[in-house]
């Protein structure tokens, strides 16, 4: 099981040093990031945070989101020299030696798009409000860490709640938060990833999206959803470093809509 962070204080230190080791290890990557800083701000999201809490070995892949523009990003990304990608939803993955790196303009991050966490583009960003924004907006629980490179200002209570509880929440309880959220198969299968890892249960509000997307795949794509996601699943075997059996994931979807009951409502 993940560890919770009690010590915010040491956190932000051992967040600190690894930066400040991969930074040494590699000057593309020292020089993307104080370019981004330099610019405007810069925030850590997600698994590295929750790498460095946990320390462990794979913390080499880092999810940022920037307060300038996607051009502007790519503008500083030509500068240095780096190859780049940019992938359909205009998330950019660049990659410093072995580092590998996905930047956001928040502009264009999914949960601040369409005015789904409202933050005003115009204003200068205070950090301790705009951290907690960034949290709130994350999917589940279990990635709601987030932490500002000018200050270190961060957040760790939703993530502290899935470690304290056992329990995978979605944190917007909304239908138009939740079911608009264009990755349907990857969300699926990462609630089951981490639900067997971790062995932790899922929040009815968790059950009810699953139940739901369920039979939306069915609708939007006339196919069966389960294979849709097992096809999913095969993309997903190297990101997560294990095997995931397809005798486990169709026990665990199958169980899901089997016992939904009348707890299942699309309009939650």
């Amino acid at each position: 099981m993940v560890k919770s962070i009690s010590n915010i204080e040491l956190f932000k230190i051992e967040v600190r040093n690894s930066i400040a080791n991969l930074s040494n290890s590699s000057p593309s990557f020292a020089r993307l990031i104080n370019s981004l800083l330099e610019e405007g701000g810069l925030f850590l999201i997600g698994g590295y945070l929750r790498n460095v809490a946990n320390n462990t070995a794979d913390s080499r892949d880092i999810d940022l989101i920037s307060t300038l523009s996607t051009n502007d990003i790519v503008k500083i990304i030509n500068e240095i020299g780096l190859i780049f990608s940019i992938n359909r939803m205009e998330g950019i993955k660049v990659v410093c030696d072995s580092i590998k790196i996905d930047v956001w303009s928040i502009q264009k991050n999914w949960s601040f798009s369409k005015d789904r966490v409202r933050w005003d583009f115009n204003t200068k960003y205070r950090s301790d409000i705009l951290v907690k924004k960034i949290a709130d907006g994350s999917f589940f629980n279990f990635d709601s860490l987030v932490l500002d490179l000018k200050n270190y200002n961060c957040s760790v209570s939703n993530y502290n709640d899935f470690v304290e509880r056992g329990i995978l929440d979605i944190l917007r309880k909304r239908g138009r938060y939740k079911y608009q959220n264009p990755t349907r198969e990857a969300n699926i299968l990462r609630a089951f990833f981490i639900s067997k890892k971790y062995s932790v249960e899922l929040s009815d509000n968790t059950k009810t999206y699953i139940i739901n997307e369920l039979n939306n795949i069915e609708t939007l794509k006339s196919k069966n959803p389960i294979e849709l996601i097992l096809k999913k699943s095969y993309e997903y075997k190297e990101k997560y470093k294990a095997t995931i059996s397809e005798t486990e994931l169709r026990t665990f979807l199958s169980s899901l809509k089997k016992d939904s009951g009348p707890l299942f409502e699309l309009n939650d």
